[in-house]
Order: C-alpha cells, then structure tokens, then sequence
C-alpha cells in the first residue's frame, strides 16, 4: 500500500501513524484562511522601511568612513562595497535552510524508506523532483550572471562615487543642506512610482499592443533594464563633465536624472529578473529563487570592490593622474563611468545571447510543459 501525503512531523513517524498525513486530494482542497490583501499593508511597510534603512546605511556609510574615520575616499568605497556584498550574499544560505529543512511542501512514499522503516540515505535517494530542482537552477545561472554586472554598475556607482560626487556640489536648498547621501531618493522614487504605473498603464497598453496576457515577457524586462544601466551611466559621466567644466559647483539636483534611470532600471531587470527565477523554479524553492537575486547583487558589490582598486592602480602608473583620486577635481570620474558604459553594453549582448536558449518550463502536477517564447505550450509527458 503507497501511503501518500503532506509531512507534518519526522518521516518515520509518519509512516507509523497515518492520522498525521492527510491524502493529496485533502491538502489540495483546503483553503488557506491566512494572506490575501489584508496582508498587503504590512508587507509593503516593511519592505519599504527596509529598503530605506539599508539604503541610507549604505549610502551614509562612505561618508562616515571618510569624515569620522579619516579614511581615504577609495578605501572607504571599497569597505563599503565589501560589507554590502557581504551583506546581501546572506539570503542565500537562510534560503538554503528553509526550503530544505524548514519547509511544509514535502511528499512521502512508502518506498522512500527502508524494510525497516528506517530513513534512507540521502546520498542513494535522489527524487525527479530534486533533479528537476537542480536543472532548474543550472538553467538559470547564465541569464543571472547578467544580474552581476547590472549590480556593480549601478549599486557600486550610486552608492560611493555618486555621494562622493554630491560633496563636491552646491547642496544647499534654501537655507537647508541636503545630506550628500540623500539624493539616492531620486531612485527609490522612481522605483516606487513606476511599479504601479506599469501595473495600470504600461502593462495594459502592451496587452493589447501585442495579444499577449503578460504584455511584456520578463526577458524583455529585464533587457530593457540593462539598457536603461547603460543610460544611467552615459547621463552619470556627462553630469560630471559638466560639473568638472563648471566655474561654480553646479547643484547637486544634476544627480537626479542619473539617479532617477538607475531607479527605473532596477524596476525592469531586479523585479524581471526575480519574477524570471519564480518561474523557472519549484514552489518548494521559493526562497532561494528569491535569495538567488540577492546574491548577484553581493557578488556585484564585491566585485566593485576589486575594480575600484584595480582601476585607481591601472589609471595611476607612471605618474598620471589616476581616474579615482581623494580629490574628485583632479581625477576623471567620467572615464570611469564610461567604462562601466562599455561593460554594460557588452554584458547586455551577453545577455542576447543567453536568452535565445530559454524556454518557461512549468508542471500541471502529471505533465511538463514547456512555453515557448511566443507564449505557446508544448505538452509533454
């Protein structure tokens, strides 16, 4: 007899006591009482104040290091960039942990014991499920590496040499000083504003455009997103040239346009790029679908770390003027800038690349099915 159903204690135990699992058909019927758009308040709340709390830390962090601490702008960008890598690598490994052992979602087979009863090893057990669980994150693993490059432009950028940029402008507003780390707001502003104006107006107008229900694909979100951090970047040197040139220091409000392309570029390719992951992977890995994001992101940061530094050691040889110095006057911000332009250019033609190959592999519960990039389903057993 195959005793079938929804983990609720030990494995062992319930194989022993059947009143603990309750059938497929029975967890499949019953309606969850929790969530819904009640819930919808507290979660924007607490991702807002989230993101704000770990973007104003990260922003203010540079010029805390340079003020209090006396370091160096180059150092104080690379701590910054290390912790804040470190910091979103994090999700990964709690990811790992509750889709893994901390879950509901698991199914249990008599033959997946021992004549014993006992639990089996879990090195001779490999499920289709797990398998299907590894092609899934395999299959990903191109498109997200795009993910890496994106990150280090534009958080590694805006959270460092885009403060370091707002002190050596005119800040004053009135008879306030705006803090140089606050112009980041031009970019949670545009982010937070363009997610229901998609949602209302872009994403209807593209329904109907193109006959299609999601209007835009994820691909082509997050591909319009790299393009956009190409844009951010071009805009980004140009501010600074015309900062360089400026008799006067110009005003630090020259940072929102720039600022502003970052926020609607992480508004196509972050959310693309997590929807992108949702979709690939099985519900029973929902967290590190999302923690996988994350982690293009900390690995991006990290890796700004080292390109500062090589940078500032490349461009400083044999007595030139080095693009990253203590004194943003003396350097040349914008050919950094515009090396980070030609690195998203290519890494958006990485990403061309890549994309050509993906298919939308989803399951009815029996069947694969296998989506097609114009949005038709191929059905196969």
């Amino acid at each position: 007899m195959e005793i079938t159903g929804q983990v609720v204690c030990s494995p062992l135990r319930a194989v022993k006591e059947q009143y603990s699992v309750k059938s497929e058909e029975e967890v499949g019927k019953q309606k969850s009482t929790k969530g819904g758009w009640k819930t919808m308040p507290f979660i924007l709340g607490n991702e807002s104040c989230a993101n704000l709390a770990l973007t104003s830390l990260h922003a203010n962090l540079v010029v805390f290091l340079t003020t209090e601490y006396n370091k160096d702008r180059l150092t104080a960008a690379i701590i910054a960039t290390i912790w804040g890598g470190s910091n979103l690598l994090s999700p990964l490994m709690g990811a790992y942990l509750a889709d893994s052992y901390l879950g509901r979602a698991a199914i249990i087979k008599k033959e997946d014991f021992e004549e014993n009863g006992s639990e089996p090893n879990p090195w001779k057990l490999c499920t289709v499920k797990k398998i299907q669980e590894l092609k899934s994150v395999i299959s990903v693993l191109p498109v997200w590496s795009s993910g890496i490059v994106a990150s280090f432009m534009l958080m590694g950028s805006s959270h460092t040499y885009m403060v370091y940029q707002a002190l050596h402008m005119n800040r004053n507003l009135g008879s306030l000083l705006v803090p140089a780390s606050s112009y980041i707001i031009f970019s949670m502003l545009a982010t937070s504003i363009w997610l229901p104006l998609y949602e209302r107006v872009v994403l209807p107008f593209f329904r109907r455009l193109t006959k299609r229900e999601e209007g835009i694909s994820v691909m082509e979100r997050i591909g319009t997103g790299l393009v956009i951090s190409v844009q951010a970047m071009t805009v980004a040197a140009l501010v600074e040239v015309k900062r360089r040139q400026s008799s006067n220091p110009i005003s630090a409000f020259w940072l929102g346009p720039q600022y502003t392309l970052i926020g609607l570029a992480e508004a196509f390719y972050a959310i693309g790029m997590i929807e992108f992951f949702y979709e690939r992977f099985p519900k029973s890995m929902s967290s590190t679908a999302a923690a996988l994001f994350w982690c293009s992101m900390g690995i991006g940061l990290l890796l700004n770390s080292v390109v500062f530094k090589v940078v500032h050691k490349a461009t400083g040889e044999s007595g030139k003027q080095a693009w990253l110095p203590e004194n943003l006057d003396q350097g040349h911000l914008e050919y950094y800038y515009c090396f980070c332009v030609g690195l998203g250019v290519l890494n958006f033609i990485y990403f061309l690349v890549c994309s050509r190959g993906v298919k939308y592999v989803e399951t009815d519960g029996k069947n694969i099915i296998t989506k097609g990039k114009e949005g038709r389903l191929e059905f196969s057993a």
